[in-house]
């Protein structure tokens, strides 16, 4: 359950993905560890495999690059760079073909938050990312 900020905030809130990213923010917020996991998981699910080696499937409602961006961006706030800059070129990938110039905004988020973090570089996807883009976290010591 989420914290009452947090449900009377997002009782309205119909997009599934923001819905879940709100829950992931808050609770780290809070320090509800446990809804934190379960947000993360349910992102991660939505987001799909971190696979390479294939074109990314349709994605219609923007499910699966909305759950690679804010994913990126949470981890982001924690500091876990390297975490970010994975979740942040899948959210990029789900753009193939966009350009970054899309008819929604939410296209050119992930490409502005790696230009303003300089992580654009010669790096291929590789198979170390894919072990560490689903592994948890080390544990954050409490505020």
């Amino acid at each position: 359950e989420t914290t009452g900020l947090a449900a009377e905030t997002m009782s309205g809130e119909t997009r599934k993905v923001m819905r879940i990213a709100r829950d992931l923010f808050s609770s780290s917020v809070a320090g509800d560890r446990a809804l934190e996991a379960l947000s993360r998981a349910k992102l991660r699910s939505i987001a799909g495999p971190y696979d390479t080696d294939s074109p990314p499937s349709p994605d219609r409602k923007m499910w699966r690059l909305n759950s690679w961006y804010y994913l990126g961006l949470h981890y982001d706030a924690l500091g876990e760079d390297e975490e970010s800059k994975r979740c942040m070129k899948m959210a990029l990938r789900q753009c193939a073909g966009s350009g970054g110039n899309g008819a929604d905004i939410i296209r050119t988020l992930p490409m502005l938050h790696m230009a303003r973090r300089d992580w654009f570089d010669d790096d291929e996807f590789d198979a170390e990312g894919e072990a560490g883009a689903g592994a948890t976290p080390p544990e954050r010591s409490a505020p």
